[in-house]
């Protein structure tokens, strides 16, 4: 038996995970403050930074999104594709930026082959995920918008 799910329904999931990846955001923040008391270098205090502002940021656009979902002019499954774009797109990033600054791998490139592969992997599921959500939520308002 299949559930049907409504587009607020998904909405909860986004908000589980917002939560999630806001901790992974506030941990990359007591990364960030040890790599600048600690003087670990221009590039290790950036890559914490970024990870830190990033997923703070990304918590709280999801969060946002699950209060605007249920008002977009979506399917229930409209809205499951857009909350899980959004959720891959957040966890690849936490891989992307968290784990990479743990790590001292940027990932922004594939090669070298290896650990730097994979990060460059959870970049790419990062970005085609938001650009899928974002996608999907842009048709949302725009069909709410004209109803």
């Amino acid at each position: 038996m299949v559930a049907v799910v409504g587009p607020g329904q998904a909405s909860a999931p986004l908000v589980l995970h917002a939560i999630v990846v806001l901790w992974a955001g506030l941990l990359s923040g007591v990364g960030f403050w040890l790599t600048l008391i600690l003087h670990s270098g221009e590039d290790r205090v950036r890559a914490w930074r970024v990870a830190h502002g990033t997923l703070v940021t990304m918590a709280t656009l999801m969060l946002v999104v699950s209060l605007i979902l249920p008002r977009l002019s979506l399917t229930a499954a409209g809205s499951a594709v857009a909350a899980g774009a959004l959720i891959v797109s957040a966890y690849g990033f936490v891989l992307a930026l968290a784990v990479g600054a743990l790590g001292g791998v940027r990932g922004l490139t594939a090669k070298p082959w290896g650990l730097n592969t994979l990060f460059f992997a959870a970049h790419v599921v990062g970005v085609v995920g938001a650009f899928v959500a974002a996608a999907l939520l842009a048709w949302g308002a725009f069909v709410a918008l004209h109803r």
